[in-house]
């Protein structure tokens, strides 16, 4: 007899250890809890007055600064200052050169931050090739590539940047690769 009230005890304690931590029983639901989410039509949410008002007005997260819970909740969102992309760096002039007594195949040349002419090939440009971009931000401004011929006639390239040359390279045999950069 014993045996039979200790397992109705667990089974009675099992029951209000459950009722306790899972809320209650199936005749008694738990209330349900609702978190208010803030949309547009709630008092949280603050429009732009005017496009003037944000920087990018037409942008998905144009005029969220009063949502609670949304990254820089209260804080106006605007673009990055300055001038953009490379422009708020300093300028330098940069001149690139080929020169060779006979004929170059080709020069390829690399210049990332110039924004007319940053990279190119040219074929066959004679005994010799340069030309001149404005580049930004700190060194290595460019880089410039050439092979020699078969005859092993040297090809020289040279790098200056306002004013001051950087990088002079000559090939010294037939067929010699050649990289500058400066």
């Amino acid at each position: 007899m014993a045996a039979v009230a200790a397992v109705s005890g667990v089974v009675v304690m099992g029951f209000a250890l459950s009722t306790l931590l899972l809320g209650g029983s199936e005749a008694e639901p738990r209330a349900e809890t609702t978190v208010a989410v803030p949309s547009v039509d709630t008092p949280e949410y603050v429009a732009p007055s005017d496009a003037a008002d944000t920087d990018r007005a037409g942008s998905p997260t144009s005029g969220l600064t009063g949502i609670p819970g949304f990254p820089g909740a209260g804080a106006t969102l605007t673009g990055l200052g300055g001038e953009g992309g490379v422009k708020g760096l300093p300028k330098m002039r940069i001149t690139l050169s080929m020169t060779s007594a006979a004929p170059i195949a080709y020069v390829g040349y690399i210049v990332p931050t110039s924004l007319d002419s940053s990279t190119g090939t040219v074929e066959s440009p004679g005994t010799s090739w340069s030309m001149t971009t404005i580049g930004y931000g700190p060194p290595d401004y460019a880089q410039l590539f050439s092979i020699a011929g078969p005859a092993g006639i040297p090809v020289t390239c040279t790098i200056t940047v306002n004013g001051e040359v950087t990088e002079q390279r000559t090939t010294t045999g037939p067929y010699d690769q050649m990289f500058c950069q400066g």
